[in-house]
């Protein structure tokens, strides 16, 4: 059984939390629902999904979120961080909209 987390309360969670959060994300133990999430900048890419293997691609990851509330542009935005990191695709910049609402430009390094 696989413990249902909402993405925006895991985006709100400290440092601290998040490294055990991160434990089970790995051990494919959650399932994150995504409603009214965008995008994410970055760092909060980095900072939840991070520990997550490199071999793991946009399919395998999928499997930790409900796929009814993943947006198109977020399930985009996965499927590009899954690729660079796998070296599939090059660094690339994006546009997201961060907590304050102003357009920001982020380089993603993998």
């Amino acid at each position: 059984m696989k413990l249902p987390v909402k993405l925006q309360e895991l985006l709100a969670q400290n440092s601290e939390a998040i490294v055990s959060i991160k434990a089970l994300i790995t051990q494919e133990m959650m399932i994150i629902g995504a409603t009214d999430v965008q995008g994410l900048t970055t760092e909060d890419l980095e900072r939840i999904l991070g520990n997550i293997p490199k071999t793991w691609d946009f399919d395998k990851l999928r499997t930790i979120f409900n796929a009814d509330t993943v947006s198109k542009s977020l399930e985009q935005q996965l499927t590009q961080w899954c690729n660079c990191r796998q070296g599939k695709q090059p660094q690339q910049k994006f546009i997201l909209k961060d907590k304050t609402e102003e357009n920001k430009a982020f380089t993603r390094r993998y």
